[in-house]
């Protein structure tokens, strides 16, 4: 991720002492496009770098010569196809084409190399008047450690075949010196952020307040400022990688809704459609490429019957000039005429010469230009592909695609061009219609997502809300929980004095329960006999239900009278009445529950075993 500079500290105080921040390069290094929070000033580079001997070093004292091959014309077409990588991958914001680098003008030269060491100082700026342009380049390379020297007179003449390798070189150099700063400073951000960093920065923050200390400044409100911004810095760090996760997190979630769309096969129809027309696409390339052969071969047999017609030309002229040999050596000459022919011999013959070797070099021209051109249509070609596949995903490809609106937004390589006329290297206009379309899409998806975090902004203010309630409704849960055990505590200790006085009921019943439990054991050990017995025994069950039924009115008319014995005795004996009129209240409740309630004997008995 990239992280922004603390800003309000120039270069020399970076310097000067170490800062509590994140690792970063030296005088704000920004080939990573940051942007610094300090207000904007215009820096001298070669001020500002004459301290940073401990990043890139100074320069040597005495002159040396130079090991690279700077007059090979292979490394310096290498250089230059470098430095346009380099510019091409960082967004130089000028045109760059390998012509324009090969013979560049001084005002060519001068962009580019502020564009270069914009990337050490973000602020930085060349003077461009032509007094203190050289010096100002001369002392910028020295402060940065250039090992070689840079004559004046190299930058007076920038685009000339003598000077211009050495400056390319120069370019290569400083090319170099960003590429090793930015794999530094990745290394450094991806191992700063550790477990560790906050104690690294208190361990400095204790170190510097100690030494202020010790120089007797007990109040430092410097070091607590710089403390304080650099934990703003990375709680704005922090919030930005919870944005991004946030919205990683959106894209995750349309990605798993279009995964689980109710039609997969419209998809994959879609996608096979897409695929039959780059099939079509690359066909048609497949085709144009041959075309394009058969151009080429058309040309080489051309070149071939051009070169057999001249060494035939070549032949007659010399079978031409052996019967002029023949003719003047039967002719009568003087020294004089003899002289004269010999020099215009060879005049004809170094001019023969010329013209030869001017051909040939025209015919590697045009063989050069030809491969030149076959590479840059692969390159397009390339592109045009790589472009066809992101529009598709991002549905701008086809016509009837979400994001299309019904316009035709594919591009295709043009191979043949009209006679006589500029030609037409793509099939679409990409600066009124595919530039248009991509910045409405960008638009659209920009405020998609502007919508999309406003809404995750509502619903985590609903979750806030939702947290709080139910935080209310936990307390609210542990007090009445608190009553309910209270609540039970009592229950517990008035059914304790309930059970005391239902003791004397509970043995009775246990004894008529035991009888009946001992009955059922009978009952299942007998269980096989007494299929055979059914009859007998229904009419003995018959009996003993009847005897039952007559005990039960014996216990209930009992039951009765000692209820009316006990309501009777409330009223004399005060003391003790709330006992027995509890008790008097149970038993009426069971009274009529057995009545009520127990269709058989046994639900009786197990009516007093369970109360």
């Amino acid at each position: 991720m990239r992280r922004s500079t603390l800003g309000g500290m120039s270069a020399v105080q970076a310097n000067n002492r170490s800062s509590l921040a994140a690792p970063s390069r030296m005088s704000n290094i920004a080939a990573d496009k940051r942007h610094s929070l300090a207000p904007p000033r215009k820096s001298s580079v070669g001020g500002d770098l004459s301290r940073r001997s401990s990043v890139f070093g100074r320069g040597g004292g005495g002159t040396r010569a130079d090991p690279r091959p700077v007059e090979s014309k292979k490394y310096f077409h290498e250089s230059i196809k470098r430095v346009i990588a380099y510019l091409t991958e960082h967004a130089y914001d000028r045109t760059i084409s390998l012509k324009m680098l090969t013979t560049p003008t001084t005002k060519d030269f001068q962009f580019v190399l502020e564009f270069l060491l914009r990337g050490i100082d973000s602020n930085y700026s060349l003077d461009q008047t032509k007094a203190k342009f050289e010096d100002e380049v001369i002392g910028v390379f020295k402060a940065l450690g250039y090992p070689f020297e840079i004559r004046k007179q190299a930058l007076y003449t920038v685009g000339s075949p003598h000077s211009w390798p050495a400056l390319v070189a120069t370019l290569t150099w400083l090319i170099d010196l960003l590429e090793y700063s930015e794999e530094v400073l990745a290394r450094k951000e991806e191992d700063c952020f550790d477990a560790d960093l906050t104690f690294k920065i208190f361990f400095e923050y204790l170190s510097k307040a100690y030494q202020t200390f010790l120089d007797g400044d007990d109040d430092s409100p410097e070091l607590d400022d710089e403390l304080s911004m650099v934990f703003e810095s990375r709680n704005g760090q922090v919030k930005s990688e919870i944005e991004q996760l946030l919205a990683a997190n959106i894209e995750l979630r349309a990605s798993l809704h279009s995964l689980h769309s109710p039609s997969p096969l419209t998809h994959a129809l879609q996608q096979s459609e897409d695929l039959q027309s780059d099939l079509g696409k690359f066909k048609k390339l497949v085709s144009q490429m041959g075309q394009h052969e058969q151009q080429l071969s058309a040309k080489v047999g051309e070149r071939s019957s051009d070169l057999r017609a001249t060494q035939e030309e070549l032949a007659a002229v010399v079978v031409e000039v052996e019967q002029l040999r023949a003719t003047l050596s039967v002719q009568e000459l003087s020294p004089a005429d003899v002289l004269r022919m010999n020099g215009e011999r060879n005049r004809l013959e170094l001019e023969l010469k010329g013209l030869i070797g001017a051909k040939d070099d025209k015919t590697g021209e045009v063989l050069k230009c030809e491969v030149d051109i076959s590479k840059q249509s692969d390159a397009v070609q390339s592109l045009l592909l790589d472009y066809t596949s992101r529009a598709t995903r991002l549905q701008l490809l086809p016509e009837s695609a979400t994001n299309a609106h019904g316009r035709k937004l594919s591009c295709e390589l043009v191979a043949s061009s009209a006679a006589g006329g500029p030609a037409k290297v793509l099939s679409a206009e990409l600066l009124h219609l595919l530039k248009p379309a991509l910045s409405d899409l960008k638009a659209s998806l920009t405020s998609q997502l502007h919508e999309a975090q406003e809404q995750l902004l509502k619903l985590q203010d609903q979750v806030d809300r939702s947290e709080q309630a139910k935080q209310d409704k936990e307390d609210e849960t542990a007090g009445l929980e608190r009553k309910a055990a209270k609540l039970e505590a009592i229950f517990n200790s008035e059914k304790e004095t309930l059970y005391g006085d239902v003791d004397e009921l509970t043995r009775r019943s246990e004894k008529v329960l035991g009888e009946a439990l001992e009955l059922r054991a009978q009952l299942a050990a007998k269980r096989s006999s007494a299929q055979q017995a059914l009859g007998s025994l229904g009419s003995e069950l018959d009996a003993n239900r009847r005897q039952w039924a007559r005990e039960r009115e014996e216990l209930y008319s009992a039951l009765i009278r000692t209820l009316d014995r006990l309501m009777n005795h409330k009223v004399c004996c005060c003391c003790c009445c709330c006992v027995w009129y509890r008790v008097c209240i149970w038993l009426q409740g069971v009274v009529v529950t057995c009545v009520s309630t127990a269709d058989e004997p046994q639900g009786f008995f197990f009516f007093f075993l369970g109360g």
